[in-house]
């Protein structure tokens, strides 16, 4: 569940909680908080941040090739390592 914590008196949203669930969604408040602080502080650089982050190819064109390689780096390693086990 998330909360609107902090509004503005235009109501613009400056903070941000997520209630509940995993433990790991601790760290998203920090991040948003973080994320508001430099929108406010610096909207041309988070401009440019944005388009810079838009601009990243995160297709399976892109990532498929590279989480293969990886999966045969540990296939290799887990192989190696059953090996010296003997």
């Amino acid at each position: 569940m998330e909360r609107l914590e902090l509004l503005d008196e235009e109501e613009h949203i400056l903070g941000m909680r997520i209630v509940g669930g995993d433990h790991r969604l601790r760290g998203y408040n920090g991040a948003f908080d973080r994320a508001f602080k430099d929108y406010l502080s610096d909207s041309e650089g988070w401009e440019e941040l944005m388009h810079k982050v838009m601009s990243i190819d995160f297709s399976w064109n892109t990532l498929a090739p590279q989480y293969e390689e990886l999966y045969q780096q540990s296939m290799a390693k887990a192989s190696a390592a059953r090996r010296a086990a003997g």
